[in-house]
């Protein structure tokens, strides 16, 4: 019995409603490459791979190559602050039903190793345990006829704010921001 299960490969180009959608922000990003770039990551993240790098979205997006996703997420120039203003002021532009909640979320995010920012040995829900994880924090608005990203947070636990050398290491900002619990 044949246990590998074939992921489909995205489509070449992106769907025209996909491409209507992201056209407006396309603004944010001044070359063309990295507007290639953006729509090649996002049409990953949106397919049923179920592990979701740089390297396997490339693997299942025709024509596209990890250095370039990498090079979105890394080293292409583009203003976030503008971006997430643009995403907001689209949000706030919608139709709405009016029952709307605000959706707050920790997500754990395994690794294996110590380099990248936040990752710490902390609980996470993913696996229903404490191990050595990076943890998202979302916030997601949610109506009957639409759910809407708000923010989304990288948590440093205290011994990460406290560590200026790994955060100069690791690039993360100087002054951290926490939220400590109780």
């Amino acid at each position: 019995m044949d246990t590998f299960k074939r992921l489909p490969r995205a489509a070449s180009d992106p769907l025209p409603a996909f491409a209507d959608f992201l056209q407006p922000f396309h603004m944010q990003f001044c070359r063309r490459e990295s507007q290639a770039a953006l729509d090649r990551y996002l049409t990953g993240l949106l397919t049923d791979h179920p592990r979701k790098n740089c390297d396997t979205l490339a693997a299942i997006i025709p024509g596209t190559r990890e250095q370039q996703l990498q090079g979105l997420l890394t080293t292409m120039q583009w203003n976030a602050d503008a971006l997430n203003q643009q995403r907001v002021e689209r949000m706030l532009s919608l139709a709405s039903e009016g029952d709307a909640v605000l959706i707050f979320d920790d997500t754990g995010f395994l690794k294996q190793g110590h380099a990248s920012v936040g990752v710490a040995r902390q609980y996470t829900g993913t696996i229903g345990k404490v191990t050595n994880c990076q943890v998202g924090v979302t916030c997601v608005y949610a109506e009957r006829t639409l759910a809407w990203p708000v923010a989304a947070r990288l948590y440093l636990p205290e011994a990460w704010c406290a560590d200026v050398v790994q955060r100069a290491k690791a690039h993360s900002c100087p002054t951290p921001t926490t939220i400590h619990t109780s």
